[in-house]
């Protein structure tokens, strides 16, 4: 149930954004939110850990219940222009239009392409990364989770700098050149040896951080503003699962590359 309300929130705030924002501004609103989701990402598991020693592990829970209450309370306050549109249609015309809307649009094509491809090696990655700096590097825990930091750090610097970098580039060479860069630093964490392994995988990874948080904005923002108001739920729904969607075949795909 969790999952499925998350799922909801996720395509509700990024339909409702252009709503409240000017499509002008959107690189900007959605770098805000981007910049609020690191920030918790980065202070949550301290604090957790922090309610989990000091409440104990029911109260901590129940507290993060209570959070969830809070943000309904807050969003209530929201005041949006949305057009109130009805549909007879079933739920499988709808989601196939959105289907049909990002397939025909050749950009998001191409993004909801690329995003299915980075997102099945983000999971290669999650899997295989610990063992890679645990075995190879001899990181310890306290290390690891530094390490880990890195790109969460440098995604807050990308959400601070989408904005300024879409207006002087133009949002296609934005994303073009994000994408290139990001593939680009991966390369730089298969070098090996204790003198390189506190330097450049961290380096590399901040900077990854910053690249794919640009990425990330820009073609949301670009989608944002192309796509009509009644089809955007279901654009954002549509690239939503076809990016997940791949998360699916990674095991796959491990198991393809460690077969003998």
């Amino acid at each position: 149930m969790l999952g499925a309300g998350t799922v909801f929130f996720d395509v509700a705030h990024m339909s409702l954004l252009p709503a409240i924002v000017p499509k002008e501004r959107l690189e900007r609103g959605n770098g805000v939110l981007e910049i609020t989701k690191n920030v918790s990402l980065l202070a949550g598991p301290g604090v957790g850990g922090w309610a989990v020693a000091a409440l104990t592990a029911p109260i901590a829970l129940l507290a993060h219940a209570v959070s969830y209450l809070v943000s309904a309370l807050l969003l209530t306050g929201v005041r949006a222009r949305e057009a109130a549109r009805r549909s007879e249609r079933s739920l499988r015309h709808e989601v196939a239009e959105g289907l049909r809307f990002v397939a025909g649009e050749p950009v998001l094509r191409r993004i909801a392409v690329g995003g299915a491809l980075a997102m099945t090696a983000n999971s290669v990655c999650l899997v295989g990364l610990p063992l890679y700096l645990v075995k190879e590097f001899g990181v310890g825990a306290a290390q690891y989770g530094l390490l880990q930091s890195a790109a969460a750090v440098g995604s807050l610097a990308g959400a601070a700098l989408v904005a300024r970098v879409t207006t002087c580039l133009g949002t296609g060479r934005t994303l073009y050149g994000s994408a290139a860069l990001a593939t680009v630093l991966y390369l730089p964490a298969l070098a090996t040896g204790p003198g390189w392994r506190l330097l450049i995988f961290p380096v590399a990874a901040s900077l990854f951080g910053v690249v794919s948080a640009i990425f990330g904005i820009a073609q949301l923002s670009y989608r944002q503003r192309i796509t009509p108001g009644h089809l955007l739920g279901r654009a954002n729904a549509s690239m939503r699962f076809l990016s997940h969607l791949a998360v699916v075949t990674a095991p796959a795909v491990m198991r393809t590359a460690a077969a003998p």
